[in-house]
């Protein structure tokens, strides 16, 4: 005998339903309703695409603290939940920094990003085109690859009597052609 489930009753406790064209796999009763209570109480909705480095970790912690999952997402490095395996562990670590917010600490702060080019060509560099006039200059930008950046940034967690838990943490950052900034070690406690 093969069982294919169509819903899930437990009384008092949850309803959901089973339905294959729902990207999840199916929904829970009442789910739209919630999102519809929930949306006007996020403090922050979605990340702008000019979002500095530093916003961009307070907007990531705002997500994790007010538990808006989809902005949780939106913060990540899209290469780094491509995959089923890589969307499950951006899961895993989900539930493991809303535990470290229940029960470890109540606030982040952080500190002033440091930018640095790890490829590509960086017109601002000052050792870089020190030696180059104009025209080589031009050259350079028209043969070098794709400018990426990397942003590291610390940030500082406090518990509810306002002492400073731990150490700080360092959080990576990347950006391809001065597009908009995203979290590449999302796992990293604050």
């Amino acid at each position: 005998m093969i069982v294919q489930p169509v819903a899930i009753y437990v009384p008092g406790h949850v309803f959901a339903i089973r339905d294959s064209g729902h990207p999840e796999g199916g929904s829970f009763a009442g789910e739209e309703q919630m999102e519809a209570v929930k949306g006007p109480m996020y403090t922050v909705r979605a990340v702008p695409e000019d979002v500095t480095a530093e916003r961009l970790v307070e907007i990531f912690s705002v997500a994790i603290k007010e538990k808006n999952y989809p902005l949780y997402l939106d913060c990540i490095l899209p290469d780094r939940r491509k995959t089923r395996n890589a969307e499950s562990l951006a899961r895993y670590h989900w539930d493991l920094h809303l535990e470290r917010f229940a029960e470890l600490y109540v606030h982040v702060t952080v500190d002033p990003a440091k930018v640095e080019v790890i490829r590509g060509f960086d017109e601002k560099g000052e050792w870089e085109n020190y030696f180059l006039d104009e025209a080589q200059r031009a050259t350079v930008g028209q043969i070098s690859e794709a400018l990426v950046e990397q942003a590291t940034v610390l940030s500082m967690a406090w518990d509810e009597r306002g002492r400073q838990y731990g150490s700080p943490k360092p959080h990576f950052l990347r950006r391809v052609d001065k597009g908009r900034w995203y979290i590449e070690n999302y796992e990293q406690p604050f």
